[in-house]
């Protein structure tokens, strides 16, 4: 790529694993500098701007702000996209939705009962309801002497169904 080295495995491996991180992959962009032009030339290109990014996970929430200084201290300039989600979160939202799917059988069977009849078959079911982004708490200071200060938040998992019973 024009003279663009792309970083020697080592230095990924320096930045991962002292803190348990995972390198989850990179990527390359190049594009070019251009310098536009008045009264409508073609813009001249002057160079081109080569950005690397890498993903990294870390899956040690305490380790975290470790693994952000020893990017900082590899010559990272720009940390951004970070995200929190729990590993197991799909195992946990199953089990979400059994329960929601058990209230809504308990429930349509009071109803049932109330009216005088039963709960029959399954017409239709479907899934709504948003599922919000777990809510990191980050402190407001940051010492140098010490990793970025990163603490848990939590994340709140739901499910909801919409079933529609036959009533007999």
């Amino acid at each position: 790529l024009l003279g663009c080295r792309k970083p020697e495995p080592s230095v990924i491996r320096t930045m991962t694993a002292p803190s348990g991180a995972v390198d989850s992959g990179e990527e390359i962009f190049l594009a070019p500098r251009l310098v536009h032009h008045v009264l409508g030339r073609a813009p001249t290109v002057v160079g081109y701007r080569v950005t690397n990014q890498v993903r990294i996970v870390q899956r040690h929430i305490g380790r975290l702000g470790e693994t952000l200084d020893k990017a900082v201290s590899l010559g990272a300039n720009q940390l951004g996209g970070i995200s929190f989600e729990i590993s197991n979160g799909e195992t946990l939202r199953d089990d979400a939705r059994r329960r929601a799917m058990e209230n809504a059988l308990r429930r349509a069977q009071l109803y049932a009962a109330a009216a005088g009849g039963s709960v029959g078959r399954v017409l239709t079911i479907s899934e709504g309801g948003a599922m919000p982004g777990p809510r990191p708490f980050t402190s407001g200071r940051m010492a140098m002497a010490s990793p970025v200060p990163i603490e848990a938040g939590e994340e709140t998992l739901t499910a909801s169904v919409h079933v529609t019973w036959e009533l007999k």
